[in-house]
């Protein structure tokens, strides 16, 4: 029925009434046994429906009245009767200056059941000593209120096995839930108990319970009714004592009740040197005796009887020296006894030699091998739950499979050890040596390892969630596929390690050596590495996402592929790291250290890269769409075919760079420094270039569409085939600049120099300049179009062959210029200047004509068809003046 662990409510009662039904309703069975208050009392209400008055025996029953069997109910069975008085006497026999004794129990049935027979014991005791009842609480109260108690407080367990909350607790986790939180001694009156930190008591026996009520049963089976079987109300008791327990609290075997049972050892304390011999003991003497005792009860002479001279001895042996020695038990007298035998919980072993042994499949639990020698001894499945380990030898010891959770192993040499499958959660291992062990899919979650050593350790498939693994040395280690969420590393050597496929979420890894590892694949994700060193390390296809890699160094590390979205690496050493096609997405890298590192095709949109130095690195088609670059170093860089949409590399340094193909639409490159870089093919539409500097660039065929270069520094570069179209050049330096056969469609070029530009067969249109500056400019075959000048200065310009067509001159200087063979056509001017001139050969309609006789030609050279046309023009004008 499971009571203990799921509340039998009624509905719940109802489903396993009908449960039953269903599943027994075409048996029939000779006699019925039940153990427990709620079945007892679920068969008093359903058993006549369910079983048809088949015989019932009952036993651990705590709460029995007659009147609850009447004539006829064919029911009997042995009441579970606690001998409470007989422990609170002893209690205090042991304790006598004992102020205090807590009762813990709780609200199930069987509780209940034994409340009147402890409040009718409480009053013979109240005068002697106080009593607390504690039957309402959660494990965590339990505990708290367990480990405030002190010294004159001593605690009497009767039943905890549901806690306020619900929660199921076995009897052994309730007295090692009280043992490991409180530091007085506990009792108890249920065998059950014993061996899991109660002390002893008047202890009523399962198996005493269960052989009565098996006599019961089988006397129904010979014929006898039930109805003519008394039940049995009153239950013979043993004192019984755990021997950890007395040890623990210093109370000696004499003190403790004569003839007491004593737990965790035998009859005859053998010493661990001696291997066996025939020994007559202390029970088989009491029985010879006892037999004489009963003999002159029947009248019979002492006399009569004779005395045993001879007491017959037994074979006994140690069987840890047994194991020791490789002896056979089937070399050994028949009818040996052993000592030792078997291992079992809460055994002492401190210091003990047990090398060797085959002690697989042992229960070792809660065992103290303190300092004990287990080198090559098979533990293989083992149980050594809690077990004190500390500061043992088990090299070469094979623990595969073991089951070992919340083990002391802190100081242990555990080289070379199987430890495959393992279970050491919540583990100890704090300064133990696992140089070698195989750990290979091991739980070692939570495990506490600082100061550990796992060189050359393989931990394949292990699992190490939230294990403290801080100050360790892995180095070689292998932890493939291994399971390290949340674990921790800080300041760890993990150099040369194997952690390929392993996951990493969450992990910290501060400070820690991870140089010439393998991490291909591993999930590292939301980690923290700051400070850590994994320059030379393998981590292609790994996932770093959210992780905090400040002050890393990954100097010539291999990250092709790996996923590093939103991940911190500001301050950080990349230098000739691998980060081909890997996502950077949203990352940080201010300050980071990228020179000579490879980010081909790499994706980086959103990056933070401030003040950073990707000095000759390549991002070749790398993705920096709104990419954050500004003041950062990208000299000598390749950023060939480049996306740069919208990124910002103002103050950027991009000297001798390469960003041929790259596109850089609405970029801001504000005062950054592209000095000598190559740009050609470049798409730099709607991009803010204020104060930049591009002196001596290619920037052939690029697009600069819209852009926004105000004032910056084009002197010397190439813009042969670029397309300007709305481009802003105002105050900019274009001197000596290679603009041959540009389009100028509206562009701004106002207060601009091009002084000693080649704008050979270049075309402009459709803007009013101001204060540009051509001087000394080739404007060979070039042609300007509806435009209007004002304060422009041409001198000493090559306008060979130039076509003016439908232009404003405002103020505008010719001096020096060479115009031989020009074109003006329907142009007009103010304060024209053509001192020194060449205008030779030029062609003009009679609106130019009018427009040089009002220029300043003073030392200008031209046609003789000019200079007549000049002078009839003027010679009109004077009369039509007069």
């Amino acid at each position: 029925m499971d009571t203990k662990r799921q509340e039998p409510t009624e509905a719940r009662l109802n489903k396993l009434k009908n449960l039953y039904k269903n599943k027994y309703k075409d048996r029939h069975y000779d006699v019925i046994t039940c153990l427990d208050d709620d079945a007892f009392q679920f068969l008093l209400n359903n058993r006549d429906e369910l079983f048809s008055s088949t015989p019932v025996v009952f036993c651990g029953v705590d709460f029995f009245e007659d009147q609850m069997l009447t004539a006829g109910k064919n029911f009997t069975g042995v009441v579970e009767a606690f001998d409470i008085p007989g422990t609170i006497s002893l209690m205090l026999k042991l304790h006598p200056d004992a102020k205090q004794i807590v009762i813990i129990d709780d609200q199930t049935a069987t509780s209940k059941a034994s409340q009147e027979a402890m409040n009718q014991t409480l009053s013979r005791f109240n005068t002697i000593v106080s009593f607390v009842i504690w039957n309402d609480m959660t494990v965590e109260e339990l505990q708290r209120n367990a480990s405030a108690l002190h010294e004159g407080s001593l605690i009497l367990l009767l039943n905890y096995n549901n806690d306020r909350e619900g929660r199921a607790v076995t009897h052994e986790e309730s007295a090692w839930i009280l043992r490991s939180a409180s530091s007085v001694p506990i009792y108890g009156t249920r065998d059950v108990y014993m061996g899991f930190g109660v002390l002893g008591g008047a202890i009523i026996t399962g198996q005493v319970q269960g052989r009565l009520a098996a006599d019961m049963a089988h006397r129904i089976l010979q014929g006898v009714p039930a109805d003519d079987i008394p039940v049995i109300k009153e239950l013979p008791s043993s004192y019984i004592f755990d021997m950890l327990e007395l040890r623990r609290f210093n109370i000696s075997v004499q003190r403790s009740a004569s003839s007491a049972p004593i737990y965790g050892t035998k009859d005859v304390q053998m010493d661990f040197d001696v291997l066996g011999e025939a020994i007559t003991t202390d029970q088989v003497q009491g029985e010879s005796a006892a037999d004489m005792e009963q003999l002159i009860l029947q009248d019979a002479p002492a006399d009569d009887i004779p005395a045993i001279n001879e007491p017959p001895g037994t074979n006994i042996f140690d069987m840890l020296e047994l194991r020791r020695f490789n002896t056979s038990l089937l070399i050994l007298p028949s009818g040996s006894k052993f000592v030792n035998q078997p291992f079992q919980p809460r055994a002492d072993l401190n210091n003990r030699n047990l090398s060797g042994l085959d002690l697989s499949e042992t229960d070792l639990s809660y065992s103290d091998l303190l300092g004990s020698d287990l080198s090559g001894t098979n533990l293989s499945r083992s149980f050594l739950i809690q077990a004190v380990i500390s500061n043992s030898t088990l090299i070469r010891a094979n623990l595969s499979g073991a089951f070992m959770p919340l083990a002391a192993l802190d100081g242990s040499d555990l080289s070379g050890a199987d430890l495959r499958g393992a279970t050491l959660l919540g583990n100890y291992l704090m300064g133990s040596n696992m140089t070698g062990a195989d750990l290979s899919g091991s739980l070692m979650d939570q495990a506490m390892m600082d100061n550990s050593t796992l060189v050359d350790a393989k931990m394949d498939g292990a699992s190490l969630w939230a294990a403290k693994v801080s100050d360790a040395n892995l180095f070689g280690a292998s932890l493939i596929n291994a399971f390290l969420e949340r674990s921790t590393f800080v300041n760890s050597q993990l150099k040369g390690a194997n952690l390929t496929g392993a996951s990493l979420v969450g992990a910290n890894l501060i400070n820690a050596t991870i140089t010439d590892a393998d991490l291909s694949g591993a999930d590292i994700s939301a980690a923290r590495c700051m400070g850590a060193n994994l320059s030379r390390s393998r981590l292609v296809g790994s996932t770093m996402g959210f992780s905090n890699l400040n002050g890393a160094d990954l100097s010539m590390a291999n990250l092709s592929g790996s996923y590093l979205s939103a991940s911190v690496f500001a301050n950080s050493n990349l230098t000739r790291a691998d980060l081909s096609d890997a996502n950077l997405e949203s990352a940080f890298l201010n300050r980071a250290k990228l020179v000579e590192a490879k980010l081909v095709n790499t994706s980086l949109p959103r990056v933070h890269l401030e003040d950073s130095d990707l000095s000759n690195s390549n991002l070749e088609r790398a993705d920096l769409t709104n990419a954050l670059l500004g003041g950062c170093n990208l000299v000598g860089a390749n950023l060939n075919g480049a996306r740069l949409l919208g990124a910002d590399l103002s103050l950027a340094t991009m000297k001798d760079a390469y960003l041929s193909g790259a596109n850089m639409v609405g970029a801001r490159m504000n005062w950054a420094d592209l000095s000598g870089s190559s740009l050609t093919e470049s798409q730099f539409s709607r991009a803010e270039l204020f104060g930049a500097n591009l002196t001596n660039c290619d920037l052939s065929n690029s697009d600069f569409t819209r852009a926004y270069l105000v004032r910056s520094n084009l002197s010397g570069c190439t813009l042969r085939g670029a397309k300007l179209d709305y481009a802003d050049f105002t105050n900019a330096n274009l001197r000596n600049a290679d603009l041959n056969g540009v389009r100028f469609i509206n562009v701004y070029l106002n207060n601009a120099d091009l002084s000693g530009a080649d704008l050979t067969g270049s075309y402009h249109s459709g803007t009013v300049l101001k204060g540009t500056i051509w001087h000394k400019a080739n404007l060979i075959s070039s042609k300007m179009t509806l435009m209007g000048f004002l304060d422009l200065d041409f001198s000493g310009a090559d306008l060979r062959n130039a076509h003016f067509a439908q232009v404003f001159m405002d103020n505008t200087d010719f001096s020096g210029a060479d115009l031989r063979g020009a074109i003006f056509d329907t142009v007009a001017s103010i304060n024209a200047d053509f001192r020194g001139a060449n205008l030779e050969g030029i062609e003009y309609d009679d609106a130019a004509l009018r427009f040089f006789a009002n220029s300043n030609l003073e030392g200008a050279k031209m046609s003789m068809d000019l200079q007549k046309d000049l002078e009839k023009l003027r010679s009109v004008q004077m009369s039509q003046t007069s």
